[in-house]
Parts: structure tokens; C-alpha cells; sequence
């Protein structure tokens, strides 16, 4: 009896550890969580007027450079392996029956003729055919999905939402969600204001009223390396005086 009630004790006192553990754990991913949520959300401006998810922020604060895990199946991966193995067994017959052993430079503009040349000796052809039998039995392994399933669902739902434009900011690495009217009244805003116009052409209508000289000679020059040392702000200086000087 003694023991009886000391096992069933002892199966109690394990059962109350394991869920303690359990609960803790989940407490931790969820503050984890949290914590991940509050430090994505200081990334991510939202002027526009749809509300996102938690899910969202998560997705928009990796950055407009994460890229997900693509979706492909072993079978795809497979023949995109024995693709490359044939072609690589193409250019072992050609070096087989025309290699020379000397070194040619090759021409930049050099294309490749895609020559299938015959089979080779016994040796080479049986190790084509038995890396082509490996390659069909090859084992590969699923690629894990570096985003969760409700990362997943939030990414197919900002992708078909054709009301927001998503684009990064000019000047930090903040991800910037706006309305897509919005972001084209903006463009055009800027293109019709005339100033923008006028400072755009005025250097055209400079040039069209020069008038050279009756025995003057034409010759443009590249001048383009002359400023790749200079400061911006001593350029700028520069060609503000030259263009000040100049006869309007």
C-alpha cells in the first residue's frame, strides 16, 4: 500500500511539473511575443487607413528585404538538379572529343553554341548514368518556413489589398504604409506645380538663345571626372557662381 500511494504521489508531483513547465513556456513565448511586436511596430509608420495586425507589423518589421521561403516541391528540386547535371555532362563529352589541353583566351563576346556532341568512352558514359540514378533517388529534405502561418495568411492579404502602397522611407530603414491614392495625388501634385516645370526647362531656353561665333569651332569635352573627387556642397557652390556669371 505504501508504495502504491508513493507511485501514485509521485505521478501526481510529475504531472504538476510538466504542466508548470508547459504553462511557463507559453507565458515566455507569449511575452516574447509581445516583446517582438512593440519593437516592430517602431519600424513601421502606417498613414494609411486600413488598421493592421498584430501579424502584419510582425511581417512589415522584418523589412522590404526579407524575403520569404519559397514554396517547391522535392520534385522540382530534383529536376532542376538533373537539369544542371546535364548540361554539365554536355560540356564533358565536348571536352571529351575536342578538348586540345591547350589554354585559348576566350572572347568577351563569346557565345556558346549549345553543341550536343556523341557519347563518350565507357567511363564517362557510366558515370553520367549512375549520377543521373543517384540524382533520381536523391532525399530532399522540406525547407522550413522562416514566417508562421499567420505571418503567412497576413502576407497573401497585404499582397492582394490593392488600396495601400508599401515602400520604404527615404531615409532610415522604416517601412512605410500608405493609401495608393495618396501616393499618386502626391506625384501628381508635384508634377503639375509650374515652378518645378520652369527650373526643370529654363537651362533649355538658355541654350537655344546661344548664338556662336561666325569662325568659333564646336567641341564637347567629357568633364564628367573632373568632379569625383569634390565635395557636393563645393560643387554646388561652384556651378551656382559660374551660372550667376553667366550673360542671361
Amino acid at each position: 500500500m505504501v508504495c502504491r500511494r508513493f507511485k501514485s504521489s509521485c505521478r501526481y508531483r510529475n504531472k504538476r511539473k510538466r504542466e508548470k513547465l508547459k504553462t511557463r513556456k507559453l507565458n515566455n513565448k507569449y511575452k516574447s511575443r509581445k516583446i517582438r511586436e512593440e519593437s516592430c511596430k517602431k519600424f513601421v509608420l502606417n498613414l494609411s487607413s486600413r488598421l493592421l495586425t498584430n501579424e502584419e507589423y510582425l511581417l512589415l518589421g522584418k523589412g522590404m528585404k526579407f524575403i520569404p521561403t519559397p514554396k517547391v516541391s522535392s520534385t522540382y528540386i530534383r529536376k532542376q538538379i538533373m537539369k544542371d547535371f546535364l548540361e554539365l555532362a554536355r560540356k564533358l563529352r565536348c571536352r571529351f572529343h575536342y578538348s586540345t589541353n591547350t589554354i585559348k583566351e576566350i572572347h568577351p563576346l563569346y557565345l556558346q553554341t549549345g553543341h550536343i556532341s556523341p557519347n563518350g568512352n565507357n567511363a564517362l558514359e557510366g558515370y553520367i548514368t549512375d549520377t543521373k540514378l543517384e540524382i533520381s533517388r536523391l532525399k530532399v529534405k522540406q525547407f522550413k518556413h522562416n514566417l508562421t502561418l499567420a505571418e503567412r495568411t497576413a502576407f497573401n492579404y497585404l499582397i492582394k489589398d490593392d488600396s495601400i502602397y508599401i515602400s520604404k522611407a527615404d531615409k532610415n530603414n522604416t517601412t512605410v504604409v500608405v493609401n495608393t491614392l495618396d501616393y499618386i495625388n502626391a506625384g501628381t501634385n508635384h508634377l503639375n506645380i509650374f515652378t518645378f516645370k520652369r527650373y526643370a526647362t529654363s537651362f533649355i531656353d538658355i541654350i537655344e538663345k546661344l548664338k556662336p561665333m561666325a569662325n568659333s569651332l564646336l567641341v564637347s569635352y567629357d568633364i564628367t571626372q573632373m568632379f569625383t573627387n569634390l565635395p557636393q556642397e563645393v560643387l554646388l557652390i561652384a556651378v551656382e557662381r559660374a551660372y550667376d556669371s553667366f550673360d542671361k
